[in-house]
């Protein structure tokens, strides 16, 4: 893609899976690792992302350059409605009082709590079930 802001190769799988490289440009990979760790939540996570990225793909909303929203942003959109539902954990709230930073660039803070990370002690997942509705199900 010649107009983007960083250098982009777009390519396609031998599934037809849109694959985009891009090149001196690592936040994606902060931006991925935040997407995965959702989806280990429970996988109908990750499927329900994909039904919002094809159908916003299908309705042609999906191109930054377009001036409409990227496909990461109506992700972050799915995440958000998922938590305010109950459905999902914010796993970007920190932890009170002290705040943990990730700062990459200096400008952009792209720490997560990180489910894989956590003791099988840790009191974050019940504190975070007994707050959640009780109708709120993905099932």
């Amino acid at each position: 893609v010649t107009n983007a802001r960083v250098p982009v190769l777009k390519c396609r799988s031998e599934e037809l899976v849109d694959i985009d490289i891009t090149f001196n440009n690592l936040l994606p990979l902060y931006n991925s690792r935040l997407l995965k760790a959702y989806s280990a939540l429970d996988d109908r996570v990750a499927k329900l992302g994909r039904l919002v990225k094809y159908w916003a793909k299908r309705r042609a909303v999906n191109e930054a350059l377009e001036g409409t929203l990227s496909s990461y942003s109506h992700c972050i959109l799915l995440l958000h409605f998922l938590q305010q539902t109950g459905l999902l954990p914010n796993l970007q709230e920190k932890p009170e009082p002290e705040k943990p930073k990730e700062m990459f660039n200096g400008l952009h803070d792209v720490w997560f709590l990180n489910p894989q990370e956590l003791l099988s002690s840790s009191e974050v997942w019940p504190r975070w079930a007994m707050q959640r509705p009780k109708e709120a199900t993905l099932r």
